[in-house]
C-alpha cells in the first residue's frame, strides 16, 4: 500500500531543492562575473585567464576588425573581449588605406581604440574658393572658418566660413583711428596673432616704423567695434594669450617682462602677476604658468597663478639654466591635475594636487614621466581639448607621453619641422613641414600623407569630419586657392 512521505520528509527535499536552485544561481551569477571580468578558459594551459576589453571605433565606421589573424565578425563601432598580452589590430574598409597597430591589452583594462582614422585610397579633391593672394591665415578652434589677410599692407581681414557644398566670405577692416599712423618713412605690416576660444574674434599684429608693435582686436562680425588693445590699456605686448574659460579675460607678456591680466569687458588691467617672466602658457583651466629670467643669483623659476588670483607660486628653482630651454604647464584630464616643467632637453610630468596660488598649503606631486629629446627642447605642451598627451620637441624630434596608457613614444614626420607640431584632432599630430601635410596618430604610427605643395601652414578639419582643407598657390593664375579634400567616399 501506498505511504505518503512524512512532512519531515518533504520538508527535507524542499530544503534541498531550494539550496540547489541558490548555488546554482550563485554559480551562474560568479560565472557571468567573471566573464564580465574578462576571464576565459585557456583550453591549451587548462587555466582561466583574465583578459581585457577592446572598444573599437572608426571614422568613417562600418570598417572591418582584424585581430592577430582572425577576422571578426562585427565592424566599426564595437567591443571584444581578447586575452591579455600584445595584439596586431587591421582596421580596414574597401577603398580607404588600412589602419595598423601593435595592441597590448591589460587584464581587466579597457584598451579604446576609438580614434582610427581612415584615408580614402583616392581621396577627392576639389578647389573650395581663390584668394588674390594670402599674406597670413588661421584656422578657428571650432573647425568652422579661416580668419585671412590677403594684403599685409592693409587691415582687412576676410573671415571664411566653411561649409559641404560652399565657402562664405565676410570682411572687415580695421577703422584707421584704431592704428597707430607710422612715421613718413615708415611702414605698416599686418599679421594675424590668433582666434579667441570663442571663435568670435582674432588677434591682429601691426608691425610700424622698423620693429614697434600694437596688437588689434578685429571682431569676425563687422557689427562690433574693433579694439586697439595696446593703446587702450598703455601697454607694450610681448606675447598675448586668451584665457580659453573666459574670452573676455587675457593674458598678456610685457616687453619688460611682467605677466598682467586684462578684463576685455571693463577695460582694466591688474598689476603685475609675475615679474622677469621669460614664457606664459594659459592652461584650459584658467590657470598660467610661467618661466623667469635669471635673477641676480643667477637662478631661474617656474610656477603658477591660479584663476582670478594675483599672486604667483614658486614650483620649482633651477640654476645654471641661462640661455636653456625652461618653461612651465600645466593641464586637467579627467578632473586630476598634470605639471609638465621643461628643462633644457629633458622634461618631467607630474600628477599634482595644487592649491590656489596665493595659499601657503605645500604641493603635493608625483613623476610620472621623464622625457628627453638630443637638443633643448623647442616646444612643449599638452594634447588639445582632452589633454591625454603630452609632447615635447626640437625640430623633427618629438617625443609624446599617453597620460592614459602611461607610454613614451618617439615621433618622426617625414620631413623636419621649423615650427611646432600641430594637432589634427584630439589624437593625431599633424605636420605641415616643406609643404606636405601629413598626420600620424599620437604615437608616431600610421602615418598618411594628405596633399603635397600646400602653400600655407593653416589647415581645417571641417567639424563633421568628412573634408579637410588646405592651401596651395597657382602659379600660373597667381592666386592661391582654397583646397576642399574629401575623407569619405561617399
Amino acid at each position: 500500500m501506498y505511504e505518503h512521505d512524512s512532512k519531515r520528509k518533504l520538508r527535507l527535499r524542499l530544503t534541498f531543492t531550494y539550496a540547489v536552485m541558490i548555488l546554482t544561481t550563485l554559480g551562474l551569477v560568479v560565472v557571468a562575473l567573471f566573464i564580465a571580468l574578462g576571464y576565459r578558459y585557456n583550453q591549451f594551459d587548462g587555466r582561466f585567464e583574465q583578459g581585457g576589453m577592446i572598444q573599437f571605433n572608426s571614422r568613417p565606421s562600418g570598417a572591418e576588425i582584424q585581430l592577430d589573424t582572425v577576422k571578426l565578425s562585427n565592424r566599426t563601432a564595437t567591443r571584444i573581449t581578447a586575452t591579455a598580452g600584445n595584439h596586431a589590430v587591421m582596421v580596414s574598409r574597401d577603398g580607404y588605406k588600412p589602419w595598423q597597430k601593435q595592441a597590448t591589452v591589460k587584464p581587466g583594462a579597457v584598451l579604446w581604440l576609438n580614434y582610427v582614422r581612415l584615408v580614402p585610397t583616392d581621396p577627392k579633391i576639389e578647389t573650395a574658393a581663390t584668394y588674390g593672394s594670402i599674406a597670413s591665415v588661421m584656422a578657428s578652434f571650432d573647425r568652422s572658418r579661416f580668419a585671412v589677410i590677403e594684403n599685409d599692407m592693409q587691415p582687412t581681414v576676410t573671415f571664411s566660413r566653411v561649409h559641404d557644398a560652399n565657402v562664405e566670405h565676410s570682411s572687415v577692416t580695421v577703422p584707421a583711428d584704431k592704428i597707430t599712423t607710422p612715421s613718413a618713412a615708415g611702414s605698416s605690416r599686418f599679421s594675424l596673432a590668433g582666434w579667441d576660444y570663442a571663435n568670435k574674434r582674432v588677434l591682429v599684429l601691426h608691425t610700424y616704423d622698423d620693429g614697434k608693435t600694437e596688437y588689434l582686436l578685429v571682431p569676425k562680425d563687422s557689427g562690433d567695434p574693433a579694439r586697439n588693445i595696446s593703446t587702450e590699456f598703455g601697454i607694450s605686448i610681448a606675447e598675448f594669450q586668451y584665457d580659453p574659460t573666459d574670452s573676455n579675460i587675457a593674458y598678456v607678456l610685457t616687453t619688460n617682462h611682467d605677466v598682467r591680466r586684462l578684463n576685455l569687458s571693463t577695460s582694466t588691467l591688474s598689476g603685475p602677476l609675475v615679474t622677469n617672466a621669460s614664457s606664459l602658457v594659459v592652461a584650459y583651466n584658467g590657470w598660467i604658468g610661467y618661466a623667469t629670467h635669471p635673477d641676480a643669483s643667477g637662478i631661474r623659476t617656474v610656477g603658477y597663478v591660479s584663476k582670478d588670483k594675483l599672486t604667483a607660486k614658486t614650483v620649482q628653482t633651477f640654476t645654471n639654466m641661462s640661455g636653456r630651454s625652461l618653461s612651465y604647464t600645466i593641464a586637467n584630464y579627467y578632473n586630476e591635475l598634470y605639471q609638465l616643467v621643461v628643462a633644457g632637453d629633458s622634461a618631467t610630468v607630474y600628477r599634482a594636487e595644487l592649491p590656489g596660488s596665493d595659499s601657503t598649503d605645500a604641493i603635493k606631486s608625483k613623476t610620472i614621466a621623464k622625457l628627453s629629446l638630443a637638443k633643448d627642447v623647442a616646444f612643449a605642451g599638452f594634447s588639445p581639448r582632452e589633454q591625454r598627451f603630452v609632447y615635447i620637441q626640437n625640430g623633427r624630434d618629438i617625443v609624446t607621453y599617453d597620460l592614459e596608457l602611461s607610454s613614451i613614444a618617439t615621433v618622426a614626420p617625414s620631413a623636419a619641422l621649423n615650427t611646432k607640431i600641430g594637432w589634427l584632432d584630439d589624437f593625431h599630430l599633424l605636420s605641415t613641414a616643406d609643404g606636405t601635410i601629413e598626420f600620424m596618430d599620437y604615437d608616431g604610427t600610421n602615418m598618411q600623407t594628405l596633399a603635397r605643395g600646400a602653400s600655407h601652414a593653416a589647415t581645417l578639419l571641417a567639424g563633421n569630419d568628412k573634408f579637410f582643407y588646405y592651401f596651395t598657390r597657382d602659379e600660373t593664375a597667381g592666386t592661391v586657392r582654397l583646397m576642399r579634400l574629401s575623407l569619405t567616399t561617399e
